[in-house]
């Protein structure tokens, strides 16, 4: 099944991570070139960064925490000893009986695929609500569900706002709208410039 951003997603998590509907950061560099409209046609989807590139005060806002955010035990395949910081687009890859839910975990089967160890096979699962709120509510994970630090019960449904930091087990990740994101990857490359 297809994103709406046309990233094909693989059920098998020996793929390599675009055909999971992953990217790494750096890789979108050259679409954020192209101004925000043309960034939002090709990235329409809210995304989850992972990965130690992934700080808050990147994004040069008054009320983004200066956290960073790491993960744990990042998939077997990467190559040497540097972290990349992949981009996971939060989408609904399978049509099932509940269409307003995205499941989050380790298992191949979840629309959004973490394969870390500490992560369970069925961690969280996001919901809409009829407030136009995006819920995250922990299914009863081993290492458990946090937003922003603050740990949530199970079953416990909490709003996942732009710019928050969701932690599963031990990897955090930083949960960002389109234009969060490019705004995000315009201030990384303006950075690296220096």
């Amino acid at each position: 099944m297809e994103s709406k951003s046309g990233l094909v997603n693989n059920l098998t998590l020996t793929a390599p991570m675009e055909e999971r509907g992953q990217k790494l950061l750096s890789e979108l560099d050259e679409l954020a070139e192209g101004g925000l409209e043309a960034f939002i046609a090709k990235v329409p989807d809210p995304v989850l960064l992972v990965g130690p590139g992934a700080k808050l005060g990147n994004l040069n806002d008054s009320t983004s925490k200066e956290e960073d955010v790491s993960t744990g035990t990042m998939p077997s395949g990467v190559p040497g000893s540097e972290q990349p910081t992949v981009v996971i687009p939060v989408v609904k890859r399978f049509t099932t009986s509940v269409a307003d839910m995205i499941w989050l975990g380790r298992a191949v089967t979840c629309d959004v695929i973490l394969p870390y160890d500490a992560v369970s096979k069925v961690h969280a699962v996001l919901s809409h609500h009829a407030s136009g709120d995006l819920l995250v509510t922990d299914v009863g994970s081993k290492n458990g569900t946090w937003i922003n630090g603050k740990r949530l019960q199970s079953g416990q449904q909490v709003p996942l706002r732009d710019r928050d930091v969701l932690k599963l087990g031990n990897v955090q990740a930083l949960f960002l709208v389109p234009r969060s994101l490019y705004d995000f990857v315009k201030a990384e490359a303006e950075e690296r410039k220096g």
